[in-house]
């Protein structure tokens, strides 16, 4: 049995580098996850991928599955888009790469795409498509869809193919909420400062959640909040499958 893992940098583990030497696969809550259930882990993700980038991901690996496996995706922020020039590109909002240097095209290309191209109704249009089609996937290759949100629950899809019984938390939370009160639905950030339209009061409870499940990273899980969204992902798992209660 193989549990297959597509996502960005929450699924991949970025910034365990922080907490951990040498090889961070292990504290992924995708690791910890498949091996509480004794499945085979492949992880697929990478920083900055796309809802869309996990179909052009499943192309590439599916021959590595059987019928009934699991294939788990960590849903995005879905203004993320996959661009062709030439060679795959993921690119994300504009203010994510203005904070690196370098990147000039990409930072180009972007600053087009959001300015002439993007809109809700285009991100509805693009993210439906990517989602029908993974599920249909799926059903050719006899395996298990199983979907998430990873830290926006502003997913808008209207999807034909998709159902709530594709989705293994429910498809209006995330696993963010896990680890943090309170989730960026506008910028897709990572609320691990003070903002002006937090409350005294949010800001504490918030900080408090940071401090153990964030810090000392940026905008990912620490090695504590890895192992506290991968207990409810097993929680919800072992609910929805009675195949994998152990």
């Amino acid at each position: 049995m193989k549990f297959l893992w597509f996502g960005d940098s929450w699924v991949a583990g970025d910034e365990l580098y922080n907490e951990v030497d040498g090889k961070t696969t292990e504290y992924t809550f995708a690791w910890q996850v498949s091996k509480h259930f004794g499945a085979e882990h492949i992880n697929v993700s990478y920083n900055g991928s796309s809802i869309m980038s996990t179909v052009e991901q499943f192309k590439l690996v599916c021959d590595q599955l059987h019928p009934g496996d699991y294939v788990f995706v960590g849903l995005t922020s879905p203004d993320r888009i996959l661009i062709k020039d030439g060679k795959t590109r993921d690119l994300a909002l504009v203010h994510a790469l203005d904070n690196f240097s370098g990147y000039e095209r990409e930072k180009l290309l972007i600053k087009q795409w959001y300015k002439y191209f993007d809109s809700p109704e285009q991100q509805c249009y693009t993210n439906t498509n990517a989602l029908d089609l993974l599920k249909s996937y799926c059903n050719q290759f006899g395996v298990h869809l199983c979907l998430f949100n990873l830290f926006t629950t502003k997913l808008n899809v209207n999807c034909l193919s998709v159902t709530d019984n594709d989705w293994i938390i429910p498809n209006d939370y995330c696993v963010a909420l896990e680890i943090l009160d309170v989730i960026d639905n506008e910028y897709y950030t990572v609320i691990e400062s003070d903002r002006e339209f937090l409350t005294v009061e949010q800001w504490e409870q918030q900080k408090l959640k940071v401090e153990k499940y964030i810090k000392p990273n940026w905008a990912h899980p620490n090695v504590a909040g890895h192992k506290k969204i991968a207990n409810y992902l097993i929680t919800q798992i072992e609910d929805k499958f009675n195949e994998l209660r152990l």
